[in-house]
């Protein structure tokens, strides 16, 4: 397999995406990877500066632009308590009524969570929206703000130390 024509770009779990490269990009990005990193540059006015994308060859964008973080998301009276890189991704690909917060952090914190909540561990990372879980998400509500402005905010200094 000619590894040129595949995305490189890594997944959620440290893994080479492997679709194929968008036909006439000249980044070793499939559509989805591609679009993901046009949203970013997007949203971040068009500020993503050319050291950023001159250094990674376009996984800059991409790799930069993600700080992961621990989500909690309301689907009827259960909160899911998971861990993303790539939260718009995420909040597409899992079904849910409301983000009710995030923080920054990932496998570690997601896990010391989980362990913080397993009285009220309903299925999975799937636990009863209790007054303690629910206390949590208002406290780091009042920390962090609202999910995804914080989630974008914390991007926009992750590409800035990094430029």
């Amino acid at each position: 397999m000619d590894k040129s024509t595949y995305c490189t770009n890594l997944d959620e779990r440290g893994h080479e995406c492997m679709r194929p490269v968008q036909e006439g990009c000249p980044l070793s990005l499939c559509q989805t990877h591609l679009l993901l990193a046009a949203q970013f540059v997007r949203e971040m006015g068009g500020t993503v500066g050319s050291k950023v994308l001159g250094h990674a060859r376009g996984r800059a964008i991409i790799k930069a632009a993600r700080v992961e973080v621990v989500y909690y998301l309301r689907r009827d009276g259960m909160v899911k308590i998971g861990t993303t890189s790539n939260l718009k991704v995420r909040l597409a690909t899992i079904p849910h009524h409301e983000l009710l917060a995030v923080e920054p952090g990932g496998i570690g914190l997601e896990r010391s969570r989980h362990a913080e909540f397993s009285a009220h561990r309903a299925d999975g990372e799937w636990f009863r929206a209790s007054m303690e879980v629910m206390a949590h998400v208002v406290q780091i509500r009042k920390t962090h703000g609202a999910p995804i402005a914080a989630w974008n905010r914390w991007n926009r200094e992750l590409v800035t130390r990094a430029s």
